[in-house]
């Protein structure tokens, strides 16, 4: 599951159209990983200016 806040449907379409065509890679985008057991330092990353995308895996 994912959530994106911040963003409209159409930038969410335009992005998704540029890595279709391989112009972006998603994954240079994602600044942290962590599993749900972190959830609280996720949380606490996601407020900071130091990241970009987070991502929380179940």
């Amino acid at each position: 599951m994912d959530a994106s806040f911040g963003t409209t449907p159409l930038a969410m379409e335009r992005s998704l159209r540029l890595m279709e065509r391989g112009l972006i890679d998603p994954e240079q985008v994602v600044s942290h990983r962590f599993p749900l057991t972190e959830i609280e330092t996720a949380v606490e990353t996601m407020a900071g200016h130091e990241r970009n995308k987070v991502i929380i895996h179940p």
